[in-house]
């Protein structure tokens, strides 16, 4: 996946537990990313209050696609993740495991 002004790969990971896409913050900072909203998030973790929704816009090249929308700011470095697709995000879409 591109992500970013330099459009440099970065790593992301399709997850059919997350209800919604994320981005990680510290990349969503780098890059100037708009905050749009903030919300309350659960995860494994706990609750997490008022945590930035950003917009932005990625492309994905095994797709070639642009995915355009919003993205909930959490910490993905220790998973070494850049984005987390959620269900938002495979509801767009047809998946055929195999």
């Amino acid at each position: 996946m591109r992500v970013g002004r330099d459009s440099a790969d970065r790593r992301a990971l399709l997850d059919t537990g997350a209800s919604l896409s994320c981005i990680d913050v510290e990349l969503a900072d780098a890059l100037g990313l708009p905050i749009v909203d903030r919300r309350q998030l659960t995860s494994v973790t706990g609750v997490t209050e008022g945590s930035p929704v950003y917009l932005a816009r990625m492309r994905i090249p095994t797709l070639d696609r642009v995915v355009h929308g919003t993205f909930a700011g959490v910490s993905l470095g220790s998973l070494n993740l850049a984005v987390l697709l959620g269900r938002d995000f495979l509801a767009r879409y047809r998946m055929v495991y195999d």
